[in-house]
């Protein structure tokens, strides 16, 4: 944080527990329970903390109003880019044709293996079969998630890399098998900063 001259003070922080509850961040600190926050305090930064999972930013047209959301495996299955769009839309009194999503640097279905058991409790759509392995296909999962609450494809962002493919420039949790830092994504209404680094 020191790097992007952040101080704890100025941060709200959700838990992080790989659900889909996004809350209001009026304040600084943490908020238990929550993987996502919406926040339109012009001085208060959401912070999240990813190595493979999707960081996923909404922002609407004039950035008076942000969200952000910590999105792996069993967030997304439980519809967390949905949620944060819905408590964006409702907080704030705003349309979804006002809104762009935008999903940071996290692991594509390029890599992102999973076991059989695992993989056939998602949509089978979301699912990429290549030499007999099967790969979830988080980008494209909650992206569907965004043009499900109704926003248009032109306003959503894909990653521009795969965190796993570009584990020299990245974290990631599934090339480093768990013995990794975390990037942290950052925004607050009026800006956003992506993924400085952060040793663990």
């Amino acid at each position: 944080m020191r790097t992007l001259h952040l101080l704890e003070d100025e941060l709200a922080w959700p838990e992080q527990v790989h659900g889909s509850q996004v809350t209001v961040a009026d304040a600084p600190g943490e908020y238990k329970g929550a993987d996502g926050l919406v926040i339109s305090m012009p001085k208060l930064w959401a912070a999240i903390l990813i190595a493979d999972c999707v960081p996923v930013l909404l922002f609407n047209d004039d950035f008076s109003a942000v969200g952000l959301a910590h999105a792996g495996r069993k967030g997304t299955q439980a519809g967390i880019t949905k949620n944060l769009i819905s408590k964006m839309r409702s907080t704030f009194n705003l349309s979804s044709r006002d809104l762009v999503v935008a999903l940071g640097p996290s692991i594509g279905p390029c890599c992102y293996e999973l076991d059989r058991i695992t993989a056939l409790q998602l949509p089978e759509s979301f699912l990429v079969e290549r030499e007999g392995k099967l790969f979830f296909d988080l980008w494209s999962a909650n992206a569907a998630q965004a043009r499900e609450e109704g926003i248009s494809e032109d306003s959503i962002v894909r990653p521009p890399v795969c965190t796993c493919c570009e584990a020299r420039t990245f974290f990631s949790h599934r090339a480093q098998r768990g013995k990794t830092g975390r990037q942290i994504a950052v925004t607050r209404p009026g800006g956003i900063k992506v993924c400085g680094g952060l040793a663990g």
